[in-house]
């Protein structure tokens, strides 16, 4: 089973369903024990609660958690970050190994108020 981040968020809670992307790293496969096993690996993971909520929506199954990357709102961020300190855009791109017309595509999306999400993705 694959599912998405959105279904074990809401399964287990999201900061256990970060947490099981993060252990699991990528492309790993997960079986989820379909009993509680005291002292589980996922157990001592995610903490019991969430470990129980696991099982209850996916026990017995083998999951396949996403894989959850974020160097692009890393990089992001950075890159707000280092406008906000006053940096040009010249040093900003000495710092991120971004070009600067891309820091400038960044910053003006960034000054527009919209969601940056998508814009994260595109690089």
């Amino acid at each position: 089973m694959y599912p998405k981040f959105e279904q074990l968020a809401n399964a287990i809670g999201a900061l256990p369903a970060l947490t099981l992307c993060a252990f699991c790293e990528s492309s790993v496969n997960l079986y989820v024990p379909g009993l509680y096993q005291p002292g589980h690996m996922l157990e001592r993971v995610l903490g019991e609660s969430a470990y129980l909520a696991l099982i209850a929506n996916f026990g017995g199954e083998t999951i396949f958690p996403p894989a959850m990357r974020f160097e692009q709102e890393r990089r992001l961020g950075l890159i707000y970050r280092l406008t906000r300190r006053g940096l040009s855009n010249s040093e900003i791109a000495e710092r991120t190994e971004i070009g600067s017309p891309r820091i400038r595509q960044i910053q003006a999306a960034i000054a527009s108020g919209k969601p940056l999400t998508q814009l994260a993705r595109k690089s």
